[in-house]
């Protein structure tokens, strides 16, 4: 028997926005609904797998002191930092450019 097709991530967000609109009609039946809710569970699950696979494929390019750039793997509060510091330089570069009248 072969192996049921595996939804991309599009194909599921697709998918869960048809059971979504289904779910908010006014003729569901209870049954049906349930169904419903349970394939949405499914396929919720499979795109937090997909989401977290690729999380784990991120990475991020730090540069080093001395200029060169090091290739690091996905690190949320390494990126959070890098973000907040990227905010930090960016603010005091618009203050910079701030005309005094």
């Amino acid at each position: 028997m072969p192996k049921k097709k595996e939804l991309k991530f599009e194909e599921a967000v697709n998918k869960l926005e048809i059971i979504l609109d289904e779910l908010e009609g006014d003729d569901v039946e209870l049954e049906h609904a349930l169904k419903l809710f349970e394939d949405g569970i499914t396929i919720s699950k499979r795109c937090t797998e997909l989401l977290d696979k690729a999380e784990n494929k991120i990475k991020i390019l730090l540069k080093k002191s001395d200029g060169s750039i090091e290739e690091k793997d996905y690190d949320e509060e390494i990126f959070n930092e890098k973000l907040r510091y990227s905010k930090k330089s960016d603010s005091k570069k618009d203050q910079g450019d701030k005309l005094p009248f």
